[in-house]
């Protein structure tokens, strides 16, 4: 009988060790073990959900102890280590700022390798243009060679090529940048505009973050005029960076397009930014900065309407004093000749040619739509295609017009008189002629309107031929009745 008891006796201290090891670690815990005990005693009430909430709790109440007691530990670490918290914290920051300013860099390096050919079937490298070659040469033999000393200012009226021709010039350079400015009404937009182009980002916001834990804090708080300076002098660091990498390689080109589309104090609009001249001061504090220290090539671009009443009224004239500046009108003879001859297909006889250039004018924007014009309409001839042009033109002058308010009929003749004798090239009229027969106001609208243009000494003429001649059709239709007139548009 003993024999059969002692095995069973044996396998019941069995059962009851491996029971105590289970419940043993929750012995330690009594709360695990009173829950254990009632989620798996009968008529138990407690729910997969609630067990899976208190489970939850407990990591976080894990998690947040382990969080405190990292803290703690650095702190402890910062209080007796701190120099080499701060090397650490250092090379982090050198790690943020090379990364920003790589960007920049790597952003500007976008070389062109298209290649253009030339009227004769000569192919010329990127940037090199047919037209303008005199100022063409110029920039690139003295303004883009390193040492940069200075900056430049292309100056010329609507349609004389301005845009173009520096396009050209940049498709050289391995780092460039352009910044059309046509469409900014405001310096938040320039801030946008300037960064898009230059690959810096406002809106990294895990940069953000630990900037502003770590360090001077971010630039969220920062009014535009305040993030415009701040992206000139990172835009900055990243040139001295990249001069100081390859002391002989080709200074960047930053290229400001199109002045006049930025609104100023002095541009008559009620409406603006009450900030663009200080965006605009800094934009030439950035040029004439970066020039006399050798880092970087800014031009830009605008009309010398803009420049005479806006430039040298808000800029500096010791920071005007370092520029160089270009002034560009129409194309000459042999340019004109070879720019049509290029772009007319098919190429017209000579003599349509010499009448384009006689009706229209050599301005190249002019050239370019007569061009487009006939050969979308190749059914048309090119005679056709030009009256076409003049008489749009006619019509914009007599829309104008038709929107000035004159106080008598005493004010317009004035007015009409005036632009008779600023068709004489030989007359040099002036602002200072307008203001005196008190239609200045009207003028300035007409300039505006790019109907006529300032050149040196506020010296005011019609635009170009094409606008010359198709105020000579309004006159003629402005003597006449209004029986006629219905006539002649008909």
């Amino acid at each position: 009988m003993s024999l059969l008891i002692r095995p069973a006796l044996l396998h019941g201290r069995w059962r009851l060790a491996s029971a105590a090891s289970r419940l043993a670690p929750h012995v330690r815990n009594p709360s695990v073990l009173h829950r254990r005990l009632l989620s798996t005693a009968p008529g138990s009430t407690e729910t997969a959900s609630q067990h899976a909430q208190s489970t939850t709790t407990d990591i976080l109440t894990r998690l947040t102890q382990y969080t405190i007691v990292a803290t703690g530990a650095g702190f402890l670490v910062m209080l007796f280590f701190p120099e080499l918290v701060g090397r650490g914290l250092s090379a982090y920051k050198a790690r943020l700022n090379n990364r920003r300013l790589d960007k920049i860099i790597t952003t500007l390096d976008e070389t062109t390798t298209d290649v253009e050919l030339a009227p004769n079937g000569e192919k010329k490298g990127p940037g090199q243009s047919f037209y303008h070659e005199h100022v063409t040469k110029d920039i690139e033999e003295v303004l883009c060679k390193a040492p940069i000393r200075r900056y430049g200012i292309i100056l010329g009226s609507r349609g004389s090529g301005k845009s173009y021709l520096i396009n050209k010039i940049a498709e050289t350079r391995q780092y460039h940048c352009k910044v059309s400015m046509d469409l900014i009404n405001s310096v938040k937009v320039m801030v946008d505009e300037i960064s898009e182009n230059v690959g810096y980002d406002f809106e990294d916001w895990t940069e953000r973050l630990l900037q502003s834990y770590f360090f001077k804090g971010t630039t969220e708080q920062m009014s535009p005029i305040d993030k415009l300076a701040y992206l000139l002098d990172e835009i900055e660091e990243a040139m001295v960076r990249l001069k100081n990498a390859n002391i002989y390689s080709d200074r960047p080109l930053f290229v400001f397009d199109d002045l006049d589309g930025l609104e100023t104090s002095f541009s008559g609009r009620s409406q603006m930014d009450p900030n663009n001249d200080k965006a605009l001061e800094l934009l030439f504090k950035a040029a004439n900065k970066w020039a006399r220290e050798d880092l970087a090539l800014v031009v830009f671009t605008c009309s010398d309407k803009m420049y005479t009443r806006n430039v040298r009224k808000i800029v500096k004239k010791d920071l005007l004093e370092n520029a160089k500046i270009y002034r560009i009108e129409a194309l000459n003879g042999r340019e004109a000749n070879a720019y049509l001859h290029a772009e007319l297909k098919p190429t017209p006889p000579e003599h349509e040619i010499q009448f384009i250039k006689e009706s229209i004018g050599t301005h190249i924007g002019d050239l370019r739509r007569i061009c487009e014009e006939f050969t979308k309409m190749s059914e048309n001839t090119v005679t056709e295609v030009v009256r076409a042009d003049i008489e749009a033109c006619s019509r914009e002058i007599r829309q104008v017009m038709s929107q000035f308010e004159f106080k008598d009929s005493v004010e317009r003749e004035k007015l009409m008189l005036f632009l008779n004798r600023a068709q004489n090239e030989k007359r040099h009229l002036t602002r200072e002629h307008a203001r005196e027969w008190k239609i200045l106001k009207f003028v300035d609208a007409l300039v505006d309107e790019g109907i006529l243009t300032f050149t040196d000494f506020n010296r005011v003429k019609f635009q170009s031929p094409r606008v010359k001649h198709a105020f000579e059709d309004f006159q003629k239709l402005d003597r006449l009745s209004w029986f006629d007139r219905w006539f002649y548009w008909l």
